[in-house]
């Protein structure tokens, strides 16, 4: 789904009259090539990270339990951010991680995912 353009692409490093990205007219339309338009997609996230379970489950338990019991994956992205907030700068999920394209959003994915356009700020390596 596409996103409202509410950014002018004028950057502080660049002309105040055009576009940092596509070079186009402040307030003409952006490129087809430039990053400013936005769409929204459906992503897919595999990570792997450290968890505690009891010790005597085995791997059955453990994927029941976070697949079909009545554990929430809320808690679980929420220990994933407690992780990733206690890294350092010598750390990050990125070795753990992979990210697939699922599919071009709806308005349904974005209204179950609480999808806000603005987006959070976002770390860069």
């Amino acid at each position: 789904m596409r996103l409202p353009i509410k950014d002018d692409g004028v950057r502080p490093a660049g002309s105040k009259l055009t576009c940092f990205y596509c070079g186009e007219a402040k307030g003409a339309p952006h490129k087809s090539d430039c990053v400013i338009p936005q769409r929204t997609v459906v992503l897919e996230m595999t990570i792997q990270y450290v968890a505690s379970v009891p010790a005597y489950w085995d791997q059955a338990q453990i994927e029941f339990h976070r697949n079909d019991s009545s554990s929430c994956s809320d808690n679980e992205v929420r220990l994933i951010a407690h992780q990733v907030e206690a890294f350092n700068e010598d750390r990050c999920t990125c070795k753990r991680t992979q990210f697939r394209f699922v599919r071009e959003a709806t308005q349904q994915d974005m209204d179950e995912m609480g999808f806000q356009s603005e987006p959070c700020q976002q770390k860069t390596n």
